[in-house]
């Protein structure tokens, strides 16, 4: 087993990291937390859209620079840990549900 060196998980995993509520609020929490070293060495975001992690990386500098001043050897730091991950969430080898969702749930 491997360990990290921060001794946070292996990785965090978010859909829908390209979105707007990643750019405005997730990616400028995350950077928050990654100033702490509070944050696992992977992240790694999950999207349908055909993104580069230069391109992820932009995306979250430009969300991160909307909330103030940017530490440019902190910012460089969190967007190395940046990772991207492209899924078709309507090809067959995505898991689906394993059943219908409980009353509670149902919008």
């Amino acid at each position: 087993m491997t360990k990290t060196t921060s001794g946070h998980g292996d990785a965090m995993v978010l859909f829908g990291i390209t979105g707007d509520l990643a750019k405005k609020m997730l990616l400028p929490a995350l950077y928050q937390l990654s100033l702490k070293d509070r944050l696992p060495e992977r992240i790694i975001g999950v999207t349908h859209g055909n993104w580069s992690v230069e391109r992820l990386r932009g995306h979250a500098r430009d969300g991160v620079a909307a909330h103030g001043p940017i530490d440019e050897t902190a910012s460089a730091h969190f967007a190395g840990r940046l990772r991207m991950a492209t899924i078709d969430y309507d090809g067959p080898e995505t898991p689906r549900p394993a059943g219908r969702p409980s009353t509670s749930l149902r919008a």
